[in-house]
């Protein structure tokens, strides 16, 4: 039987016989090879072809980062943000228990009186000083918080080259290839820091003690924070009484509190500080140069990130940087060696001759770490111990030849603050404020 088409079957129409195309000519919808699409309609973002292996790899996805960057740049300390939590969390985190905060605001009380009275600085306005004892998220939490202004500078998009900004006009997506790469590390750089910040913030949750750790001017008179947690996990680890641990952080913590909250010293460092974290900006070239190395040894499983440096914080001090990083470990010598040896006076009278905490403090402050060296890079905190030996000395010396009254002296004025020379021979500072006997 001939095969006779159905019924309900239609005809193909003829190419004549179809409607005109509603769209005209150069249909956006049409995907076919005859479409007559106008060649610069058909040109989307720069032409990445003259990056070789690099634009054939990262082509694709550069435009829409940079739109992407641009339109993120506002969130990149929150992102940071997130990065800390997490790291703070670790393996979960453990909340203070009601027993352990109360027992740090009875020690509190005890160590309070004795810092006033052996320092002459007042600790707080009010009568007693609050203790906040935190979780390590919520610690993590305050310390960004407090600190972001000091520390998210060294966030914001810097130049990526000479010539190169981050303006409207001269964004990476209407530039030429190499201003379009230049720029876009520009931003990476920026959320890259941003990322090495918040790890830095979680790490520290887990090895610090409380806030007067990290020597950083503070803007509550009234309160210090500590972190139980990591108190009674040192006590554990060195076998050591739990309450002379906490006696002993507390003296620590309270001395620095009590020098940290004169404003003048606390606005001298937070300028600096923030001054020197200002500084910091993406090494554009190195940057590059480990992105078109990229794909080049012929390995598909080859990790882009693994040829990423630390942008930022892993680039060489500038000379202003290390100016202001000389300026910011001399003060903070001083003032270490101040609290070292004021803080033994106080623990040998609450604490008697028991120096096993000290010399566990001690030996445990010398064991370095990827965060307390990255926030020490940061804010150009870097007291060698050699320095901190010499702050401890002027500290000693200025007390066998005045007397221990003669200390107080350092922190009434920013211009009391001894001199590299004066640090290293005590006496030229006691003649200067005129404090012999």
């Amino acid at each position: 039987m001939p095969n006779t088409p159905d019924s309900n079957s239609q005809p193909t129409p003829e190419p004549d016989d179809l409607p005109p195309d509603p769209f005209g000519p150069g249909d956006p919808f049409d995907t076919s090879p005859a479409s007559n699409i106008r060649p610069e309609q058909a040109k989307v973002g720069p032409d990445f072809s003259a990056l070789g292996p690099l634009g054939a790899m990262f082509g694709p996805m550069l435009g829409d980062l940079t739109r992407l960057m641009n339109e993120q740049r506002a969130t990149v300390w929150d992102q940071g943000r997130q990065v800390a939590l997490m790291r703070a969390t670790g393996e979960g985190d453990v909340q203070v228990a009601p027993l352990d905060r109360i027992r740090l605001e009875e020690l509190s009380v005890i160590v309070q009186r004795h810092v006033e009275e052996a320092s002459g600085l007042p600790v707080s306005t009010s009568e007693v000083v609050t203790v906040n004892a935190l979780s390590r998220v919520q610690w993590t939490a305050e310390f960004l918080d407090l600190h972001r202004a000091m520390l998210e500078p060294a966030t914001s998009p810097k130049p990526a080259s000479p010539g190169v900004t981050n303006s409207p006009e001269t964004s990476p997506i209407a530039g030429d290839t190499d201003a379009m790469l230049a720029g876009l590390v520009s931003f990476i750089g920026p959320a890259m820091i941003a990322m090495q910040i918040g790890t830095m913030a979680g790490q520290l949750s887990h090895r610090t003690f409380g806030s007067g750790d990290l020597q950083l001017p503070r803007r509550h008179p009234n309160h210090i924070t500590l972190i139980p947690q990591n108190i009674e996990r040192f006590a554990t680890e060195w076998s050591l009484p739990l309450d002379s641990v906490r006696v002993r952080v507390l003296i620590e913590e309270l001395l620095m509190h009590a020098v940290l909250r004169q404003e003048h010293v606390a606005d001298l460092l937070r300028t600096l500080m923030t001054e020197h974290a200002r500084g910091f900006s993406v090494d554009t070239a190195q940057l590059m140069e480990h992105l078109e190395g990229f794909g080049g040894n012929g390995s598909d499983h080859d990790d882009p990130t693994n040829h990423i440096p630390e942008a930022g914080l892993g680039a060489p001090a500038s000379p202003k940087q290390t100016e202001l990083a000389a300026e910011i470990g001399r003060i903070v010598a001083v003032i270490e060696g101040y609290v070292e040896h004021v803080g033994e006076v106080i623990a040998t009278r609450l604490l008697g001759g028991d120096r096993r905490v000290d010399e566990a403090l001690r030996r445990s402050r010398r064991q370095s770490d990827d965060a307390t060296e990255m926030l020490s890079s940061l804010v150009g905190m870097r007291v060698t111990q050699s320095a901190a030996d010499k702050g401890l000395s002027f500290t000693r010396g200025v007390v066998e030849r005045a007397g221990t009254q003669a200390l107080a002296a350092l922190w009434t004025s920013a211009a009391n603050l001894p001199t590299d020379s004066e640090l290293a021979a005590p006496g030229l500072w006691l003649a200067r404020l005129d404090l012999f006997h």
